[in-house]
């Protein structure tokens, strides 16, 4: 059984919530912070790792607004983490920042205590989109926000990207990218605008009021980033993200092969000795449980095994430039993964949308458009 050597730390507040996001994020609640930060640090410091367990390598607070924190929230967070798992040499330590919260002080605070990485939510660069999204910050500011990170120390940055957003056109996603390219992020993370069901953009949507770029001029968007970015020297190492050189997102790479992690802060997923465990997602519920009785409720709890635990490896395996490793699978999982797969891998190897490399089945370059479409039939 492997150990988990990843954390993931939940923080639910936000200045506000934008018309996209179906994240477990609330506005409003700070009042809750003190509370919570208790609550968190207690959730992770009666938290056994086991006499065998592994320091960490990689450690990512999510959100949420990881920065809306004070800076004293964010250090003694990182420090209960310290004490109860410790890190190992040349760990990965992920802030993810939005730039209204994201001031000279707090960066350098947080980067002595020792986070290493920080993640920008910048998503657009001109001021009519951010608002047309629900987005606080200008443009302005998230300059001061990236001067800030790297004034405080940070040398491993990334920016999170939206394309295929309402009145977004082709030229404009030139400009952002060209505009991102120019400022020179270490890591790329470029999402296309998904509808969710809780979201106010889905109620926008529902009712004609959202005009979206359509599915090929999404696609468009999506091939011009790629173009540009690989251009300027990023390797496409997954769908949505991109990376210089040595800037991978090691936290992220864990999820994509399927590797187990720890999960702390209400509504945060773990999955641990193949059993997967949801904490409680309302952050009153969340405190007030692991005031009265220590610990959270876990609101859904499923074990992984057999066809679903391989398809589900396969994936998440599929979405990254180094693919699904079919010898790697075959002798995890007990089974010859390459004939489980038989008819799969030649329909779409067919098709053009896959390609088999060694060991490996990846996508082509083709098959990154149509990727949810492949990678659905994996999931046998």
């Amino acid at each position: 059984m492997q150990h988990p050597t990843s954390a993931y730390i939940h923080i639910p507040f936000c200045a506000a919530k934008c018309g996209y996001c179906d994240f477990n994020s609330y506005a409003g609640l700070m009042p809750l912070a003190q509370r919570y930060v208790d609550a968190l640090c207690k959730q992770i410091a009666s938290t056994d790792p086991g006499a065998d367990s592994e320091k960490l390598h990689t450690v990512f607070f999510g959100g949420g607004t990881p920065s809306i924190l004070q800076a004293q929230h964010l250090v003694t967070i990182l420090d209960t983490i310290r004490q109860a798992f410790g890190f190992a040499d040349g760990s990965e330590i992920t802030m993810e920042a939005n730039p209204e919260s994201a001031t000279l002080d707090k960066l350098q605070r947080t980067r002595d205590a020792g986070f290493n990485r920080v993640s920008m939510g910048a998503q657009s660069f001109t001021d009519e989109t951010l608002i047309s999204i629900g987005r606080v910050h200008t443009h302005d500011t998230f300059l001061a926000a990236l001067k800030n990170a790297r004034t405080a120390g940070y040398e491993n940055i990334s920016f999170d990207l939206m394309f295929g957003l309402p009145g977004q056109s082709l030229g404009d996603v030139q400009q952002m990218m060209k505009k991102a390219i120019d400022l020179g992020p270490d890591h790329i993370s470029a999402y296309s605008l998904t509808i969710e069901n809780s979201t106010d953009f889905h109620t926008l949507q529902a009712s004609g009021a959202l005009k979206l770029p359509d599915e090929d001029l999404q696609s468009d968007m999506f091939l011009l980033i790629r173009r540009m970015l690989t251009e300027a020297g990023f390797e496409h190492y997954e769908i949505s993200n991109y990376a210089k050189p040595g800037f991978r997102c090691r936290h992220n790479e864990t999820y994509w092969r399927n590797e187990p992690y720890w999960g702390f802060g209400t509504g945060a997923v773990e999955y641990l000795g193949g059993r997967r465990t949801k904490w409680e997602s309302n952050p009153q519920l969340y405190i007030e449980q692991i005031e009265n009785t220590g610990s959270p409720q876990a609101t859904e709890s499923e074990y992984i095994e057999g066809e679903q635990l391989i398809g589900e490896t396969a994936m998440l395996g599929l979405r990254t430039s180094d693919g699904f490793n079919l010898q790697s699978a075959s002798q995890r999982f007990g089974l010859d993964v390459h004939h489980l797969y038989r008819n799969q891998i030649t329909k779409f190897t067919h098709a053009g949308l896959l390609r088999e490399s060694g060991d490996r089945v990846c996508l082509t370059e083709n098959g990154q458009l149509l990727a949810n479409e492949v990678i659905a039939e994996f999931l046998v």
